[in-house]
């Protein structure tokens, strides 16, 4: 192990092997080759409460600018994250959605496939969308790619449920 300054902003108590100094260093150097930090062309999603340790936004990291949200680390708030970058902020409840990225269809697409992955195993319950980006669902411009990703279609917006099989 390691001790030194390698995330700027961070302060001087950080640790790490070798290795993985060697790669980030390595990476930060690389010029980006597409939309995901790593390079990758199809990053798995992770969701996670937003107050998990993991999640890095709003605490080491400043959450992204966006013009219709204020998202927070709060009690059953959840973030999906993919390849380290924020995909999207859930309130508590999952009734407002906040989808972050410049393309907004895709992201919206990986969200509720993340979603209904977490339903499907238990790791959360079923959700009913009703506001994304501050605008009801289906003013959102995204009411059709989420229900071709797999959302069903209610009177107040949208359900995410695990995958029928």
């Amino acid at each position: 192990m390691l001790r030194g300054y390698l995330v700027e902003g961070l302060g001087g108590a950080q640790f790490s092997t070798q290795d993985v100094i060697a790669d980030v260093r390595a990476h930060a150097d690389s010029p980006d080759q597409g939309r995901w930090p790593s390079g990758a062309t199809d990053p798995v999603p992770v969701v996670l409460a937003a107050l998990d340790p993991a999640n890095p936004y709003g605490s080491v990291l400043a959450w992204p600018e966006h013009d219709s949200a204020r998202p927070s680390r709060a009690a059953g708030a959840i973030v999906v994250l993919a390849d380290g970058v924020l995909l999207a902020h859930l309130t508590r409840g999952g009734r407002v959605l906040t989808v972050f990225g410049e393309d907004r269809e895709e992201t919206a697409a990986l969200v509720v496939s993340a979603l209904r992955s977490a339903v499907a195993e238990g790791r959360m319950r079923r959700l009913r969308i009703e506001e994304v980006d501050g605008e009801r669902v289906g003013s959102s411009g995204l009411e059709a790619t989420m229900l071709a990703a797999g959302a069903r279609l209610t009177p107040k917006g949208v359900t995410i449920e695990a995958p029928h099989a």
